[in-house]
Order: structure tokens, then C-alpha cells, then sequence
């Protein structure tokens, strides 16, 4: 699945249907001395972000992320990560 947050989309992308809006919140826990990179730790959330789209969507268009961080002492962080978008049935030009 594509996903797009640029609006309008890209060019030779065409929209032939959308959706409803679909949100997901997830949560990523950051410790102390993990090399992993916050996309790679983001992973599960934008899958299930993905997985609430309808079965015949093959694009999210107009996707936004929101944050919100929650320190703890010295054992790291929590960060919420929100994902909202539009599925949608795109096809390339």
C-alpha cells in the first residue's frame, strides 16, 4: 500500500476513489541505547494505521502524523504517534 501525504498528490497519480478518513494512535518505545531508527520502531504502528483501510484500497492519501512524547527518567521515552488519512483506489498514469 502507498502512502501519500502530499496534497495534491503526485504527479501521474490518479484518484479514482476514496474512503473514509481512517485514524490509528500507536505507541513507540524509545530506550536508552537502541540504534534502531524511529522509522524502523514506527513500523507496527503504521502497519496497523495500514490494516484499517478498506480491502480494495490501494493507497492512504493525504496522510498526516501527529507526536506527543512522555519521558521517563533513564529508561527512555513513550511516543504516540496518531496517523490519519483517506484510503483510497489510486492508479498510476
Amino acid at each position: 500500500m502507498k502512502l501519500f501525504s502530499s496534497n495534491p498528490v503526485p504527479p501521474g497519480i490518479v484518484i479514482r476513489q476514496t474512503f473514509d478518513m481512517i485514524v490509528h494512535t500507536g505507541e513507540v518505545k524509545l530506550r536508552n541505547h537502541d540504534n534502531r531508527s524511529i522509522d524502523d520502531l514506527s513500523q507496527g504502528v503504521r502497519e496497523n494505521f495500514v490494516a484499517l483501510a478498506p480491502e480494495e484500497a490501494n493507497a492512504v492519501i493525504g496522510v498526516q502524523i501527529s507526536t506527543s512524547i512522555i519521558w521517563y527518567d533513564f529508561t527512555g521515552a513513550v511516543i504516540y504517534l496518531t496517523f490519519c488519512g483517506n484510503p483510497a483506489i489510486v492508479e498510476e498514469t
